[in-house]
């Protein structure tokens, strides 16, 4: 079995329902063809980049899960002839699934919010920053 992670956009304006039946419709139809569910994440109502079917905003899930190969075209119709469903995308991971990725450092985001000390950010080693390259020598642009 292979492991694969699932996003699919849920119109928010679906008309069949909450969005807890689209959730346990996906978890049936993985499990159903033999399937095992890692992760079902509910990401909540986002602006779409782009509109899509003429809407602006869907609600993004994730499904971490794993299947035999044969099992990914028959989930990946039943999303595709779902008229809730806007886009889904399947894509097959390389190993097992990572832990969900913590919060940003404490310290960044301290030195961000403009309370207590800012530290000036350096440009890399060998790279001139935008008042270097103004103030040097010959430099009369």
């Amino acid at each position: 079995m292979n492991y694969y992670e699932a996003v699919f956009i849920v119109d928010p304006e679906w008309e069949g329902g909450d969005l807890q039946k689209m959730e346990e419709m996906v978890k049936e139809q993985v499990s159903k063809s033999g399937g095992d569910i890692h992760e079902v994440r509910n990401q909540g109502r986002q602006r779409l980049a782009y509109p899509i079917r003429k809407r602006n905003h869907g609600c993004y899930f994730l499904v971490r899960f794993q299947a035999e190969p044969a099992q990914i075209a028959a989930l990946s119709a039943g999303l595709r002839l779902n008229p809730a469903v806007i886009r889904h995308l399947v894509v097959r991971l390389k190993g097992p699934f990572e832990p969900p990725a913590g919060d940003p450092e404490p310290e960044r985001l301290e030195s961000r919010s403009g309370e207590g000390d800012r530290t000036p950010v350096t440009a890399p080693s060998g790279e001139e920053t935008g008042s270097e390259r103004d103030s040097a020598p010959g430099n009369n642009a």
